[in-house]
């Protein structure tokens, strides 16, 4: 009925019109559903009740859903000749209950989850009354019948001037005071010891709340406009500054400047991608009250909401770049969750494979050469989400600060990707003690370098970095190795792959000879020799 929307509109309050032709028994009563009471709504929806629910009802079954919704059944038709105004005040927590439960909004329930007051039904039922009458020439067949289940009492706060006027600033006269609040609605009486008393109008009752909010009118009417200003004095305060959110804008700079794309996805996850990323759902904080059931639990890892948001995103590229810098919050028995900041790096193409491993690779190395960090791989314990074969953790300082790994098949066709992801997961209370703010300054040797050239037959599981590390450990003098190719194929036996590497060679105080250069290649060849790698002829 467009009446119950005006009323609803001109003074907030809802109302309920009933077609009294379908109201069973010619009565209707207020009550909890019964568990697994059906119930069609005005928009034709269905709905199972609980027994937690309000609802209205006539003789035989719920006729609405109380503060929310009417039923299909017995609502207003334009054949409708007779109706029943039903109006009430509702608690605002068991309308946030139900609704939720439900998933069924209204206008009248975003009233009523906000609050309002017991005194407002009789306002809105004669404000309706008064329209059907002027408007439709509608009779009144009966009287208002008024359920009360206890007596409304006003809030009453003291309104000491004196503070009113040092918390504002200026020097407002009591009596100025007492006819600005009066204007609204407010009635003040005065008291003792130089304090009045504000009885707060009913349909104030929900925000004023303190004498404080009193103080507020008063600044209101007075107009902030004619407040003073007035500069802050004393003493700056002094904040150290928190090391690791320092880092945490430097990362988030260094990958964004690099064309990578930030992302923001929330910290509440859904039970189900939870599962499907292959954690366990009990380890992690359930929400209490979450606005929707796919958010119910606080993310212990940033994986199953990267997976997500991969999937929803893949139809769009194929090739994406994506980073989340963010918390993750692990439970913690009778206290707050513990907070941890973890950094996930996202590359995903249609393929995998080599190519895409080694892009992660160089976005890690040239991520950990900002902050003068030399990781190093372990391909031990890998977690749950990787690649048995396709992984390693990243290893810094001794410390194992995160891995970098294609993701496990499962988890990929768990979420129905079309592309196959390469993550680099860091733990950034761990790692951050390792990263250093700058560059690290080794005066240049005024002697040149010597280079040689070196490629070398290995087996495929032999990992490079290994063999670097060998080649590293072998010689003092070496001082830069860096691979310029690889080769698998037909001129190779199978199962073996070949590297080429520059090796440069040089010294502080000297100009080195061929000799020199020659026996530290031989020592570098006998240290290779016992990982099973030889020289390439």
């Amino acid at each position: 009925m467009d009446v119950t929307n005006y009323v609803r509109l001109e003074l907030g309050q809802p109302l309920h019109a009933f077609d009294f032709e379908h109201i069973e028994g010619g009565n209707i009563v207020v009550r909890r559903a019964r568990r697994g009471e059906p119930f069609q709504a005005l928009d034709e929806s269905e709905h199972v009740l609980a027994d937690d629910m309000l609802v209205i009802v006539d003789a035989k079954k719920p006729i609405a859903i109380a503060g929310i919704m009417g039923g299909l059944r017995s609502g207003v038709t334009q054949s409708t000749t007779r109706i029943v105004l039903e109006v009430a005040t509702f608690d605002a927590h068991s309308i946030r209950q139900t609704w939720r439960a439900l998933n069924l909004q209204s206008d009248s329930q975003q009233l009523y989850e906000k609050g309002l007051s017991p005194e407002l039904p009789a306002y809105g039922m004669a404000r309706a009354v008064e329209l059907l009458k002027e408007i439709a020439s509608a009779r009144v067949v009966s009287e208002m019948q008024d359920a009360r289940s206890n007596t409304n009492r006003p809030s009453v706060f003291l309104l000491r001037p004196l503070r009113t006027n040092a918390l504002i600033g200026v020097d407002i006269p009591v009596d100025i005071q007492r006819a600005m609040l009066e204007r609204l609605g407010f009635a003040v009486e005065e008291g003792k010891n130089d304090t009045w008393q504000a009885r707060v109008p009913f349909w104030r009752q929900h925000d004023i709340e303190a004498d404080v909010d009193l103080i507020e009118e008063v600044a209101r009417l007075y107009g902030y406009h004619n407040l003073p200003s007035v500069l802050p004095f004393g003493e700056i305060p002094h904040r150290d500054r928190d090391t690791l959110l320092d880092r945490e804008e430097e990362l988030k700079d260094a990958l964004a400047s690099t064309g990578w794309t930030e992302v923001y996805a929330n910290s509440f996850v859904d039970p189900e991608d939870v599962k499907r990323a292959g954690m366990n759902v009990e380890s992690a904080l359930r929400v209490e009250n979450p606005l929707v059931e796919d958010q119910a639990l606080m993310r212990t890892s940033l994986i199953s909401t990267m997976l997500r948001t991969i999937a929803d995103n893949q139809h769009l590229q194929n090739a994406l770049r994506l980073f989340e810098l963010s918390r993750v919050y692990e439970p913690r028995a009778g206290d707050l969750p513990v907070e941890r900041s973890m950094l996930l790096i996202a590359l995903t193409d249609t393929e995998g494979g080599e190519d895409l491993f080694r892009a992660a690779k160089g976005i890690l190395e040239r991520l950990m050469n900002t902050f003068c960090v030399s990781p190093q791989l372990d391909r031990s314990n890998l977690p749950h989400w990787a690649h048995p074969g396709r992984g390693a953790l990243i290893v810094a300082d001794d410390e194992h600060v995160g891995t970098i790994a294609e993701v496990h098949p499962l988890l990929i066709r768990a979420f129905n990707l079309d592309v196959v992801p390469v993550f680099v997961e860091l733990d950034l209370p761990i790692l951050e003690p390792c990263l250093k703010s700058g560059a690290t300054y080794h005066e240049p040797s005024a002697y040149p370098y010597v280079f040689r050239d070196v490629s070398l037959l290995s087996d495929e599981a032999t990992d490079y970095e290994m063999i670097e590390r060998t080649i590293q450990g072998a010689s003092t003098l070496l001082r830069s190795v860096e691979l310029f190719d690889l080769y698998r194929g037909s001129q190779i036996e199978a199962g073996k792959k070949s590297l080429a590497m520059h090796l440069a060679f040089g010294a502080d105080d000297r100009t080195l000879t061929s000799d020199e250069v020659d026996t530290h290649m031989g020592a570098i060849s006998l240290a290779l020799q016992s990982l099973g790698v030889t020289a390439r002829e």
